[in-house]
């Protein structure tokens, strides 16, 4: 386990943000923010929940299975001065990942393979709707997106 560092300002915003956002849901399962720890300058650990439910056939649902994982998100200093375009990535990635969490794949998926931070790279991307198309191209969300909701 890593020893955390003071909190930060970024670190602050993320955990805020991202208590706000989450959880992603779908009818059978749920991506949940469980919280957030700043590794160094620029690494930030986030641990999320992925919960996939099983329904009764009376409208009762149970959990089938549990997944927590750490993910790590790298933001440097352009990205920790901006906050507001790493506000608008977790609003898209809510959005798409609550699309996501549909698909038939979804028993065999990890906490990783939803929580796809790496449109941030993409210099062009600056709004909710610029980071939701990103998300569902095939090569990152899309995949698990049907076919007409991908970019």
């Amino acid at each position: 386990m890593h020893a955390a560092l003071t909190l930060g300002p970024m670190r602050d915003f993320l955990d805020q943000t991202l208590r706000a956002e989450f959880p992603a849901t779908a009818n059978l399962a749920s991506l949940e923010y469980v919280s957030v720890e700043q590794l160094d300058a620029e690494r930030f650990g986030i641990v999320v929940r992925l919960i996939i439910w099983e329904d009764d056939g009376n409208g009762k649902q149970s959990i089938r299975d549990v997944k927590e994982q750490e993910i790590r998100l790298q933001l440097d200093a352009i990205d920790q001065a901006s906050p507001d375009r790493v506000g608008e990535m977790v609003r898209a990635l809510v959005d798409v990942a609550s699309r996501a969490l549909a698909s038939a794949e979804i028993d065999y998926l990890m906490p990783h393979d939803i929580m796809d931070f790496s449109p941030l790279k993409l210099s062009r991307a600056q709004t909710k709707v610029d980071f939701m198309r990103a998300l569902a191209k095939p090569s990152r969300l899309g995949k698990y997106l049907p076919e007409d909701q991908r970019s």
